[in-house]
């Protein structure tokens, strides 16, 4: 075990559903716990299992099972609840454990004014909060701009520091509120990969469908529209040979559904080179796409300005990107460590032309420079050296 760097007592607050977020909070829980004499999880009951195994000392605490409803007024009565709730056993852990710090595993704002009295009330006392924001850009509105926009910083009216992961500006709402913003790097997802040599390449790729000399490019994780599917599709057709991989389940009603996505390449006469697999993938099969790709493509929209956890998980596998995004970390990652080609975003002309010289150029990933620069430890130390000083 690392050398413990805080006595403090700290509380880690996690009401994130299944997926990335709920993995990222496991991963830098455990980070933060190698460092603080004694670390609190307070989450839904999913992420247990993933906790205990990457951090089996932290005390797991659930979550009660949130409130369900039906229509629009009825999910938002529900939220309201579910929040007030999920705030109430924080608060009563903080007393009963005697706990002075706090980290949220993700930034939330919805209804806040509505939970958030409590909370303000313990920052006052003296318990330090600190929140990862994982998409600063407050897209997503509910109810009228004025409200939103209040929302958001009344949901910041108790933190002390703000965590971010770099490259694009913080959405403060109105009015603005006064706390640190600190950058934090996003640790690497590691997945196990059985030591079986080159021939499980070919394998997998025969399982697929996919030709032994096809250059291959994965699209990992949900689909939904954001991730420009649709595009790199129709970039096919300029871009000969070249196979595309979909891999994810789609995320949820009011986004395309793969069904889309297949009629589209059959529409462009591409459905013979894209392969799909349309299932939620365990950590234990993740690498198999990965070893049966040659590069990795995160074409966001330009709405997309947070942190891919899908380039994290990639980071062990070395795969060029091809990528594209708003300003963000994503952007300022794939330049500043040459992970691949980044292009205009929404643009089928640039990515094309981006898949061009993918196919045709070599590249050299300083992928090891990337890891050694965002690991959880490092993520850890960067909460820990604010959190914990006034």
């Amino acid at each position: 075990m690392k050398e413990q760097t805080r006595q403090a007592q700290l509380a880690y607050f996690a009401p994130v559903d299944e997926g990335g977020l709920a993995k990222y909070a496991v991963h830098q829980c455990a980070a933060l716990a190698e460092r603080c004499s004694r670390t609190v999880f307070l989450g839904y009951r999913h992420m247990e299992r993933e906790l205990r195994q990457y951090s089996p000392s932290t005390q797991f605490v659930p979550l009660r099972d949130q409130y369900q409803a039906v229509g629009k007024l009825g999910r938002a009565i529900a939220h309201i609840k579910t929040r007030r709730s999920e705030v109430s056993q924080l608060i009563d852990l903080i007393n009963q454990e005697d706990l002075s710090h706090v980290v949220v595993g993700s930034y939330f704002e919805y209804f806040s004014p509505f939970w958030v009295r409590r909370l303000r009330a313990l920052n006052s006392l003296g318990i330090r909060f600190g929140t990862i924001v994982h998409d600063p850009i407050r897209d997503f509105r509910v109810g009228p701009k004025f409200w939103h926009d209040y929302c958001i910083s009344t949901a910041y009216s108790f933190v002390d520091v703000a965590y971010v992961h770099g490259g694009t500006a913080l959405d403060y709402g109105r009015p603005k509120r006064s706390f640190l913003v600190k950058e934090i790097p996003h640790g690497p997802y590691p997945v196990p990969v059985p030591n079986k040599g080159s021939e499980l390449r070919a394998q997998v790729r025969s399982i697929l469908g996919i030709p032994d000399a096809a250059p291959v490019l994965l699209a990992f994780g949900h689909i939904r529209d954001g991730k420009n599917l649709d595009l790199l599709i129709k970039s096919l057709v300029d871009v000969e040979n070249m196979h595309l991989l979909v891999v994810g389940r789609e995320q949820s009603i009011g986004q395309r559904s793969i069904s889309f996505y297949q009629d589209l390449a059959v529409t462009h006469s591409v459905d013979k080179r894209c392969h799909w697999v349309n299932d939620f993938i365990p950590e234990s099969d993740v690498y198999q796409y990965f070893i049966a790709s040659d590069y990795l493509t995160l074409v966001y929209s330009a709405d997309f300005r947070s942190a891919s956890g899908v380039l994290n998980l990639a980071s062990q596998f070395h795969l060029p990107v091809l990528a594209s995004s708003g300003e963000g970390p994503l952007k300022k990652c794939v330049l500043e460590y040459d992970l691949g080609t980044f292009v205009k975003p929404d643009c089928l002309r640039s990515l094309i032309d981006g898949l061009r010289r993918t196919k045709d150029q070599g590249f050299s990933p300083r992928w090891d420079d990337y890891r050694t620069d965002h690991s959880w430890d490092s993520n850890a130390i960067g909460v820990l050296d604010t959190l914990f000083t006034k």
